[in-house]
């Protein structure tokens, strides 16, 4: 991922900044600048209803429709 694209990074669990170095065994998380850490959500669309069932039995933050027109979908996944 190209440095200006990513919004936060996590070496065991704590902020650093790109300046930092790690460590053999840390652990690091990398973050897009338009994504946050926690729980993934998901937007469905019409071909994955039970996809959708199965999320939600999980008890994973899920949306789903079948009648989403394509520029709907984007703007919700966005």
């Amino acid at each position: 991922m190209p440095h200006t694209e990513i919004g936060l990074v996590l070496v065991n669990g704590k902020p650093i900044g790109l300046e930092s170095r790690i460590r053999d065994g840390d652990v690091v998380d990398v973050y897009s600048g338009g994504s946050l850490p926690g729980p993934p959500r998901f937007v469905l669309d019409t071909h994955l209803g039970r996809l959708a069932r199965y999320l939600r039995m999980l008890g994973l933050d899920t949306l789903y429709r079948n009648d989403y027109r394509d520029d709907e979908l984007a703007r919700l996944s966005s």
